[in-house]
């Protein structure tokens, strides 16, 4: 009998128990939003106004919508771009949110996502066994890719267009040239790491890609443009609060253009929220906590409109939404902003400071310190160092094993592909003659061959391994966010002793995060 091997995509229902055995109840699930990532996590379905529970939705049971887009508003207040740069990368997670981005900001935007208007462009998962089991088998041992287990439905949407780089800088540069308040760009999908923060990348579709300097060409071209707030809940997304600063030789200094942002990740780290599961209960994520903190709700629907309006104006503005989510989300990410960008390139780490009140760090310290009860900076910093230890122990266990896994796999490959060589190409017009020829002595060959035995617990151990490093990373995730803010409040406060100019700017950049989307 053939059994198709343990993929090292997790489901989320998996890493949640591993994350609650291994730090008592923390619980974590999900995966990454990277080209090639994995992991990471919690609750609240999204009400009929903005598109309808998706629990149990299955592909296919709607038909795509027409090829025509949807028409765009008068004015438009803001664009929310979602999706990857290939079908398996448009979960249905990044849909879920961008229907919240709508449901939260209203019906005056521009939504561009995966392929467009009449596309099947939504990866859901289906459990359900389908296929041939040797065909399956083959298929992960000789050509593994994401989406085997996966159906593509039509969008909810309502798109005025695909989420190309042409499309984005369109009507971004249209946008722009709008008079009035400020524009809010929301970008939902998968990062690509760069080697320096400039580099960072949101991956689009057909192969296309937003750098930051693409934002910045777009905002010099238009001559008189709107101010530009930011959301990029990609991984490496906080390469784009490089725009905080300009891009010149010498000391970063504040860049005149009116542009601030909130981010889910630093450029060199990993966000989470890229999941296939249409049970939106199960997405947990910084994108999620912060959807339902500008609609004045948490994760389960309860309003808490008294507890995020930290300025009592009556109304929930951007960097409070950012704090809660840092403050709650129970996922990995390590979200940043423009201001803390720039704080960190005005300020050094000694001299003098007096009091400076800043609601959204406080409450990030409260919550999470009195949620995983942090006695101080030095408890935090040795939790931090002891969940850090556990998980490059991990690691390095996990690189041996796949060592183990890697020889195995190429035994067994070229003792498969010296008899069959087309099995590892279902595009070879022999394959599916070879396949139904062969289909009893390869099935016979898989079952008695020990390297493939190998090869198929290695990765059972190895998806177990992934499971404990989500876990782990989740359990550092609180008190990376509780140092950073206490940090910002230090710096801040050197900041405020120093005043000037830069002084200045760092509450301009925060008056224009805590704006109103």
């Amino acid at each position: 009998m053939i059994r198709s091997p343990v993929l090292r995509v997790l489901s989320a229902a998996a890493l949640a128990a591993a994350a609650a055995a291994s730090f008592g109840g923390w619980i974590g699930r999900g995966r990454s939003m990277c080209e090639d990532g994995l992991e990471g996590p919690l609750a609240g379905p999204v009400e009929a106004s903005s598109g309808g529970p998706s629990s149990g939705r299955r592909a296919g049971d709607e038909a795509p919508a027409a090829a025509v887009g949807a028409p765009r508003p008068a004015r438009t207040r803001w664009i929310a771009v979602g999706g990857g740069s290939e079908p398996e990368m448009n979960q249905v997670s990044l849909e879920e949110d961008l229907l919240g981005v709508r449901a939260a900001l209203g019906e005056d935007g521009i939504v561009l996502f995966a392929g467009g208007p009449g596309t099947r462009s939504v990866q859901i998962l289906d459990e359900a066994e389908r296929g041939s089991p040797l065909r399956t088998a083959l298929g992960e041992l000789l050509d593994a890719r994401g989406g085997r287990d996966a159906r593509y439905a039509a969008t909810r949407l309502p798109l005025q267009g695909p989420s190309t780089r042409d499309a984005l800088l369109a009507a971004l540069g249209d946008a722009l040239a709008e008079p009035g308040e400020a524009l809010l760009l929301w970008i939902s999908g998968h990062g690509d790491h760069g080697d320096t923060p400039r580099d960072s990348a949101a991956l689009l579709w057909a192969g296309g890609s937003l750098v930051p300097m693409d934002l910045e060409s777009a905002i010099d071209a238009v001559p008189r443009p709107r101010p530009l707030q930011m959301v990029v809940t990609t991984c490496y997304s906080g390469g784009f609060a490089e725009l905080a600063l300009a891009a010149e030789d010498g000391p970063a200094r504040a860049t005149p253009r009116a542009v601030c942002g909130v981010f889910a990740t630093r450029w060199d780290e990993e966000s989470s929220g890229c999941d296939p599961s249409p049970d939106r209960a199960s997405h947990e994520s910084y994108a999620a906590h912060l959807i339902e903190a500008l609609r004045g709700r948490d994760r389960g629907g309860e309003d808490i409109r008294d507890r995020l309006d930290l300025d009592h104006d009556g109304r929930i503005g951007l960097l409070e939404a950012h704090a809660h989510a840092r403050a709650n989300a129970l996922s990995f990410d390590l979200p940043m902003t423009t201001s803390t960008r720039l704080l960190r390139s005005l300020v050094e780490d000694d001299g003098p400071g007096v009091d400076v009140s800043l609601p959204e760090e406080e409450i990030v310290l409260r919550t999470i310190g009195e949620r995983l009860g942090i006695a101080g900076v030095e408890d935090a910093r040795a939790r931090l160092v002891a969940v850090t230890a556990r998980r490059e122990e991990l690691e390095a266990a996990w690189t041996e094993r796949q060592e183990t896994s890697d020889a195995a796999w190429w035994e067994i490959r070229g003792a498969l592909l010296s008899r069959w060589p087309v099995l590892d190409d279902a595009f070879h017009p022999d394959f599916d003659s070879t396949l139904s020829a062969n289909a009893a002595e390869i099935e016979r060959m898989l079952e008695v061959s020990g390297p493939y035995a190998q090869w198929l617990e290695a990765q059972d151990d190895l998806a177990a391994m992934d499971q404990t490093l989500g876990a782990l990373r989740v359990e550092a995730a609180p008190f990376e966010r509780w140092l950073e803010a206490r940090k910002t409040m230090e710096l801040a406060a050197r900041l405020r002793a120093r005043g000037g100019e830069g002084w200045a700017r760092y509450e301009e950049m925060r008056r224009c995060e805590q704006g109103i989307p």
